[in-house]
């Protein structure tokens, strides 16, 4: 469930662009490769996508192989293929919830988030 965790009384964060202010912190649930997990998420004003930093993606153990667009996700053992966009931007799919994730243990979300 998606939840605010912070209203943007003072969110200041490091923007692609440089210092922005942030409209809200939420928890953001999300699936990856059949893992349930969360995100902490900083909501900027205007239409730019959900950005992921190379910081969490370390945190998390995961490897980019730049040449075939594959990310090494950790929790699963496995590498996930990344397309990219026109403009060069890898995607990484986050709606791929596992079939019970309701249901499933502590030991099976993914931690780091």
């Amino acid at each position: 469930q998606l939840s605010c965790v912070q209203e943007a009384s003072a969110l200041r964060v490091r923007g692609i662009s440089g210092p922005e202010s942030a409209l809200y912190k939420v928890k953001l649930p999300v699936g990856i490769h059949g893992k349930f997990g969360t995100l902490e998420i900083h909501v900027l004003a205007g239409s730019a996508p959900l950005l992921i930093s190379t910081g969490t993606l370390r945190k998390l153990g995961c490897a980019l192989d730049f040449e075939s667009n594959m990310l090494y996700f950790p929790p699963t053992s496995s590498w996930i293929p990344m397309p990219l966009t026109t403009n060069g931007h890898l995607l990484l799919g986050l709606t791929e919830f596992p079939d019970k994730w309701a249901k499933q243990s502590e030991t099976s979300k993914f931690r780091g988030w």
